[in-house]
């Protein structure tokens, strides 16, 4: 077997680190939780994908991840214990965080918005890493819905966790400082600053940013900014100003000066933005009156669905308001029988109606768990061989049209690649018509 092939399950990375169950797939690596075999603790350890470790630009960028996280000691950022090489493969050990996303947390809870108390107990733990973070100086510049993990503890108190630091720099460090090169968007459209959506360097302000796209989804159920193409979200970032809070009916149970703070993290000159202390302390003068509910109780299940046609089920994650303009397929007796999980896809209520039509219920993709089918956004052909081993359908999402590479990815085993700007309609009936096909096909 060549170099760069020797991982897996069942691996014994360094000699101590014997990799149990993949945990989650990215764009760079695959995640496993593991047993430290000479101390017999668990941990979680990262995989770079073979063809990154393989580029030395990449190895770099994986080599500085750990570096970076290890000059960072917080309660909310995920500590790292080693690095290291295994068969031409880099590797990373980091604490294993028994916890869902923000994201699959906001999935599970939708329609309901967080409360105030649930929304400032998220916003005051991301102020205060990055009070450290910043310190240092380090900029994790990918904040996002998904790097965000809640982990309920003994206490029963929850801890909010930064994680994937693998975007991260401390400024002015040389090498590090100057890993992408000016130009270069670096980030996630949703969440990114107007100074990295026109490919400037940042600084701690852009990390500031993007918490405040994280805080107005949280106050409104969306993103300040929403558009078919990454161009026209990174253009409204540049040009555009989010629709106030004040004037949105979801956003009114968060008091009129947190409103204002989260306004004032998105302004589009960095240095209009407040600090991580200033926002803290902002958030610290405007405290709760109720306790906050826990956002990832262990004895709730983790997936989004509309389980069922009964009304009060479907209200589920349909608000009420919805419920007049509902797809009839959605309120059909028969119970939906294929699972579709989504890797790196926002769920939102029209994407759940769409495949509730076809008999499909959506879930945020779960490495132990099994599907009927998963979509995953700009996967590499590395990652769709991956998930190959827990799933008879895999499905691409592209955001631009690139045939060489759609073929590159139905050559890796994609039963379909489509277009990021496809209608939830149309991607619903193309998914459950090849999986009808392939079904037929391997009898």
């Amino acid at each position: 077997m060549s170099q760069g092939q020797m991982h897996g399950v069942g691996t014994v990375l360094g000699g101590r680190y014997l990799l149990e169950s993949v945990r989650g797939v990215g764009g760079m690596g695959t995640v496993y939780q593991a047993t430290h075999l000479t101390l017999d603790s668990p941990v979680a350890v990262k995989v770079l994908h073979a063809q990154f470790s393989r580029d030395e630009a990449y190895r770099k960028r994986f080599e500085r991840e750990a570096r970076v996280l290890s000059r960072l000691r917080h309660p909310s950022a995920v500590h790292v214990h080693d690095f290291g090489l295994h068969e031409g493969l880099l590797y990373i050990v980091m604490e294993l965080i028994e916890g869902v996303s923000l994201r699959e947390a906001l999935v599970r809870r939708a329609p309901e918005r967080l409360s105030y108390a649930e929304l400032f107990h998220v916003a005051s733990s991301l102020m205060d890493v990055l009070v450290t973070a910043h310190a240092l100086p380090l900029v994790h510049r990918d904040l996002k819905p998904e790097n965000i993990l809640i982990e309920s503890l003994p206490s029963g108190q929850e801890r909010v966790i930064v994680v994937d630091f693998g975007m991260a720099f401390v400024v002015g460090s040389g090498e590090l400082g100057r890993m992408t090169e000016t130009g270069v968007v670096v980030g996630t459209p949703l969440y990114v600053s107007p100074e990295q959506a026109e490919g400037l360097a940042v600084g701690p302000p852009a990390d500031i940013y993007s918490v405040g796209c994280i805080l107005y989804e949280l106050c409104a159920g969306r993103p300040p900014f929403m558009g078919k193409s990454s161009v026209h979200i990174l253009n409204s970032h540049l040009f555009l100003e989010p629709p106030p809070l004040d004037e949105q009916a979801a956003a009114q149970h968060v008091p009129a000066p947190i409103r204002a703070l989260i306004h004032a993290m998105l302004h589009k000159m960095p240095e209009s933005r407040p600090s991580a202390g200033e926002a803290l302390g902002a958030l610290q003068r405007c405290p709760p009156t109720d306790a906050a509910r826990p956002l990832a109780p262990s004895s709730r299940p983790l997936t989004a669905r509309v389980a069922s046609a009964q009304r009060e089920q479907a209200t589920e994650l349909l608000a009420p308001s919805d419920l007049h303009s509902a797809p009839t397929e959605v309120m059909q007796s028969r119970a939906p029988s294929q699972r579709v999980a989504f890797l790196d896809v926002p769920i939102g209520v029209e994407l759940i109606r769409a495949f509730s039509a076809h008999g499909m219920t959506c879930h945020i993709f779960n490495a132990d768990e099994r599907f009927d089918a998963v979509i995953a956004l700009e996967p590499s052909p590395a990652t769709l061989r991956i998930l190959s081993a827990t799933t008879r359908g895999i499905f691409a999402l592209l955001e631009q049209r690139d045939a060489p590479r759609a073929q590159a990815l139905r050559g890796a085993g994609a039963l379909g690649v489509y277009a990021l700007a496809m209608a939830s309609h149309e991607l619903a009936a193309a998914v459950a018509q090849e999986l009808d096909d392939h079904v037929l096909a391997s009898r």
